[in-house]
């Protein structure tokens, strides 16, 4: 049926997702048999799949799903329409929803939905859909406070519900009444003993306990080599003492656990306990009469991160400042440094540092030297439709005054009548070869700004260059006493510049205008 399409027919993208796949869900593979159909009836060539699987439609939105954003950011002069199984499959946010429907606005794109059976072109289609996500967003919300509910309730029983355990302890199933509950296990309890018997009695720095530990095969939860943040997290974590715990504070940044009282005002205990209360207290105690482990972060934050790289071990290289104090804890020295603080797969031995106006400075040199005189390129979208158009009126204009010019047509008449048919269609059929061919289909049409990359970042400031070599891949390697500047060879490709129409500049701006 497919096969049997107009070479003209609308282009349709299928987008496939599911979060969790159950038996009351229904399978990519249904979802998309049924795209097929759904796009053969409607007369539209199906061009590509975007399977997006274990994705949340709440959490992340279609420009940011790993197949669909891949179509979206790169492939939309290749496809005129999108079709979905369901609106809550698709996108579940009101503004997520709204951007998209600009978005197939401004680039003549449509989306249409299978079971609502809506086409979000009409205006009743986006009035409908608009309520419809309204509706995904109080499911989801409800969802939300069910999953809230079930940690509350988990709070308070020593059952284990949900969660995953402390490092030291795994989930049993009891086969009879199905409850899960928590035990010790034995190899890795031993091992945080031996480790707090090293910092409390013997009084070892995490950094050695972490490098005899890596020595003697003991690996983390992942699988990875011991480092002194993780294991620190660990040995200080109260669950260590078979109770119940509970971290408040912002996502996405580390909250120190505490220890969750029940009704009778005593902790929840969930396990036996791998550190006794009397050992747990001894180790904290100890800690807190020592330096701090870790440097405080600094507010000066490190330029050109992701770019300037460590050429041993390949981490990032970053920015330290350390304050030098006399006697009375007044600073007297600041000593400044971009350094290697990488553990990507092993702590690195080499850690190269170098003073940070001198790192800058030998990459900026290093940048302008090797590209700084490349032109700056800008990647548009051009839309076909007003070109088909225009093109289609010419060659029916020119038609016209073709058959009138011909013996025995309306302006084969002589004198002025057919001289200005003439003309006109002389000057029709110059502006019908001007176009190319093309033009009459959507496309990225790639065009020269004024100036080269040096300019552009000498009246710039550093975050535009940064931005600019991050999205050309450029790397500095820096090693004990050389630097390398790694430039790919399809650099002039990745540094063209590219509007990302779903940026947070624009998504900040729809909410606070309330569009």
């Amino acid at each position: 049926m497919q096969a049997s399409l107009p070479s003209d027919a609308p282009r349709g993208l299928l987008s496939v997702r599911l979060s969790v796949f159950t038996d009351e869900t229904t399978s990519p593979i249904r979802q998309e048999l049924d795209l097929w159909a759904l796009a053969t009836a409607k007369g539209i060539r199906v061009v590509g799949v975007a399977s997006d699987l274990n994705q949340s439609a709440t959490k992340i939105p279609p420009w940011k799903r790993k197949a669909l954003g891949h179509w979206l950011h790169e492939k939309a002069p290749e496809f005129d329409v999108i079709l979905f199984w369901k609106l809550d499959r698709f996108i579940r946010q009101i503004y997520d929803l709204h951007l998209m429907i600009e978005w197939c606005q401004d680039f003549g794109k449509n989306m249409i939905s299978k079971v609502e059976e809506l086409d979000f072109k009409s205006t009743f289609g986006q009035m409908m859909v608009t309520m419809i996500a309204g509706m995904a967003r109080i499911e989801a919300e409800n969802l939300g406070i069910r999953l809230t509910s079930l940690w509350q309730y988990a709070r308070t029983t020593e059952r284990w519900v949900v969660g995953k355990p402390v490092f030291g302890y795994h989930t049993v199933k009891d086969p009879k009444t199905k409850e899960v509950s928590l035990a010790v296990t034995q190899d890795r309890a031993m091992m945080l003993r031996w480790a707090r018997l090293m910092r409390v009695k013997r009084k070892r720095s995490y950094g050695f306990i972490c490098k005899v530990l890596n020595l003697a095969g003991f690996r983390t939860a992942q699988g990875k080599l011991w480092r002194v943040t993780s294991l620190v997290r660990i040995m200080r974590n109260p669950a260590l003492m078979g109770v119940r715990i509970i971290s408040d504070g912002k996502p996405g940044r580390y909250n120190p656990p505490r220890i969750f009282y029940g009704s009778d005002g005593n902790p929840v205990k969930v396990a036996e306990a791998i550190y006794t209360e009397l050992e747990y207290t001894e180790l904290i105690e100890f800690d807190m009469t020592k330096t701090q482990v870790h440097p405080p972060k600094q507010k000066k934050s490190t330029n050109f991160l992701g770019v300037i790289k460590c050429g041993y071990c390949m981490g990032n290289m970053t920015y330290q400042a350390n304050k030098k104090k006399d006697k009375k804890g007044n600073v007297t020295k600041i000593l400044e440094y971009i350094r290697c603080f990488s553990t990507v797969s092993k702590p690195c031995e080499h850690r190269p540092s170098g003073k940070p106006n001198d790192v800058y400075g030998s990459l900026i040199q290093a940048v302008l030297d090797e590209i700084g005189d490349y032109e700056v390129i800008e990647r548009v979208y051009h839309k076909g439709e007003e070109t088909a158009k225009r093109r289609k009126e010419l060659e029916e204009s020119i038609q016209f005054y073709v058959g009138g010019i011909a013996p025995g047509g309306q302006f084969a008449v002589g004198g002025f009548l057919q001289k200005t048919a003439e003309d006109a269609l002389q000057k029709h059929n110059a502006e019908l070869s001007s176009l190319p061919e093309e033009a009459s289909t959507d496309r990225w049409k790639y065009k020269q700004l004024e100036g080269t990359y040096r300019q552009r970042w000498l009246m710039g400031d550093t975050e535009r260059m940064e931005e600019d070599l991050r999205r050309g891949s450029i790397k500095f390697m820096v090693y004990d006493d050389h630097a390398k500047l790694i430039v790919p060879e399809d650099v002039k490709k990745r540094l063209i510049l590219r509007e990302n129409y779903f940026s947070e500049g624009r998504l900040r701006s729809k909410v606070a205008t309330g569009a």
